[in-house]
C-alpha cells in the first residue's frame, strides 16, 4: 500500500510538474542526471526476462530494499510494480503472479512528457546496446511485455470456478480497451480513479449489460467492484432487472476478502468490495 500511495502521490505531482513546464522554455538538461539515468539502463541485461526473476531478486537488482508495491489479487494470484527512480526517468517492473509462477511481465523506462522527447533517441541507443528485449515506445517512455498464457489461463480457470464463467459475446473495437482494462489482472488498479470511471462509463453508455456482466465475473479486483456498483444502480433505478445468477455473483464479489484501493478526491484507502458496495449512494454522484 505505501507503494501505491507514492505512485498516486507521485503522479499528481507529476501532473503539476507537466503545468509548470508549459509556457516556459525548456531548461538545459542536467548531465548528472542524464548520466544516472544512462547508467542505470545497463540494467536491463539482467531484468529482460521473467525466466529467472523473482521480486525479491528483482528488488536486489534495482537496489530498491523493501520498496514496491505489492497486492494480493485473491485466488493464490498477486501483482507487483517495482521501480528505481534516477535523474529523468525510473527502470520499473510490473507483474503479475499466480501459485508463484510469472503470468505477465513488464519492463521499462518511464519519463515525462517534457524529458522523454530529449532524451529517448539516446535511451533507445542504450537499450540496444545492453541487448534489452524488444519493444513498444510511448509519449513517456518505453516498455517490453511477456506473458506466459498458461500461468494467465491457470488463474483464470480459478477465478472462474468461484465466479462462473464469463458469457461468449462480441466485443466491438471501440469498448475492447475499457473492457481489458476492467478485466485484466493488473489493468485497473483502484475504484474511483478516472480510467477505471471512464472505462466503465463507456460499456454502460453502450448499453452493454453484457459486458459489465463478464467484467463481474472478470479477473480484476477493482473492476467486478465497479461492475456490482454499476449493476446494483441500475437495479435501484428499476432500468435492470437482475437475473439470479448476477444477484449471487454480487454476492459472492462481495464476500471476497481482497483488499481494494479506493480513492475519493485525494483521500486514498484501502477496503474490502463488501465495505464499498455497502456504502451508500452518494447524492451527488452523476448518473451513469
Amino acid at each position: 500500500m505505501k507503494g501505491f500511495r507514492f505512485w498516486f502521490v507521485a503522479s499528481l505531482m507529476l501532473l503539476v510538474c507537466r503545468e509548470s513546464y508549459a509556457g516556459r522554455e525548456q531548461e538545459p538538461l542536467r548531465p548528472e542526471w542524464l548520466a544516472e539515468d544512462y547508467k542505470s539502463i545497463e540494467l536491463v541485461s539482467l531484468l529482460g526476462s521473467p525466466a529467472p526473476l523473482t521480486t525479491q531478486r528483482i528488488r536486489d537488482i534495482l537496489d530498491v530494499g523493501d520498496d514496491g508495491e505489492e497486492e494480493d489479487l485473491g485466488f493464490g494470484a498477486s501483482k507487483f510494480d517495482i521501480a528505481k527512480g534516477h535523474g529523468y526517468t525510473s527502470l520499473y517492473i510490473e507483474g503479475f503472479v499466480f501459485r508463484g509462477s510469472i503470468g505477465l511481465y513488464k519492463v521499462g523506462i518511464r519519463g515525462s512528457q517534457e524529458s522523454w522527447p530529449r532524451i529517448s533517441e539516446r535511451v533507445i541507443d542504450l537499450w540496444k546496446q545492453n541487448h534489452g528485449p524488444t519493444f513498444e515506445v510511448n509519449d513517456t517512455g518505453l516498455v517490453h511485455t511477456e506473458t506466459n498464457d498458461a500461468v494467465l489461463q491457470r488463474y483464470r480457470s480459478s477465478v472462474s470456478a468461484e465466479l462462473g464463467e464469463m458469457k461468449s459475446v462480441e466485443i466491438p473495437d471501440e469498448l475492447k480497451k475499457s473492457f481489458d482494462y476492467l478485466t485484466s489482472p493488473i489493468g485497473n488498479r483502484a475504484v474511483g480513479d478516472t480510467d477505471g470511471e471512464i472505462a466503465i462509463d463507456g460499456l454502460l453508455n453502450a448499453k452493454r449489460v453484457d459486458l459489465v456482466e463478464n467484467v463481474l465475473r472478470g479477473f480484476n479486483a477493482s473492476g467486478r467492484v465497479y461492475a456490482a456498483l454499476a449493476l446494483l444502480k441500475l437495479s435501484k433505478k428499476n432500468e435492470l432487472v437482475l437475473s439470479p445468477d448476477t444477484i449471487s455473483t454480487i454476492a459472492k464479489v462481495s464476500n471476497l476478502d481482497i483488499a481494494i484501493i479506493s480513492v475519493r478526491g485525494c483521500l486514498v484507502s484501502s477496503r474490502t468490495a463488501n465495505e464499498i458496495l455497502s456504502e451508500p449512494d452518494d447524492p451527488e454522484d452523476p448518473p451513469m
